[in-house]
């Protein structure tokens, strides 16, 4: 068994490992790994993704956490990141209508958001 970064080579071979098991192939900023058997055909397949994260935006003043939020907003965009999360406290659901006027979707609400410090 072999495991190793998957390579541009290997994208057919993933596409119907993954199309067997009713997944999307990995792309964008995923970097994806696979396992291969002695004959070199893909087993197995995970990949690790880069998560922006907003940080918990606190002001006692409306107009200066609108500002704040902007401000990140903009470098988002300016770094033409593709995707970023905000995890919400059950305790601050009065802030959630405010959060998805920003384009924010809820996109779990079922599983478990684990977290491993290095």
């Amino acid at each position: 068994m072999k495991y190793r970064k998957a390579l541009d080579s290997d994208f057919d071979q993933l596409k119907k490992f993954c199309d067997k098991h009713q997944i999307s192939v990995p792309t964008g900023n995923i970097i994806t790994f696979i396992a291969e058997d002695n004959e070199g055909k893909i087993v197995g397949v995970t990949g690790l993704k880069q998560i922006f994260q907003v940080e918990p935006l606190i002001s006692e003043n409306p107009l200066v956490a609108h500002s704040l939020y902007r401000t990140i907003d903009g470098f988002i965009q300016g770094e033409n990141i593709k995707s970023v999360r905000a995890l919400v406290e059950k305790s601050n659901d009065k802030y959630m209508s405010t959060i998805r006027k920003e384009g924010f979707l809820v996109i779990e609400t079922d599983k478990y958001i684990l977290q491993k410090e290095y």
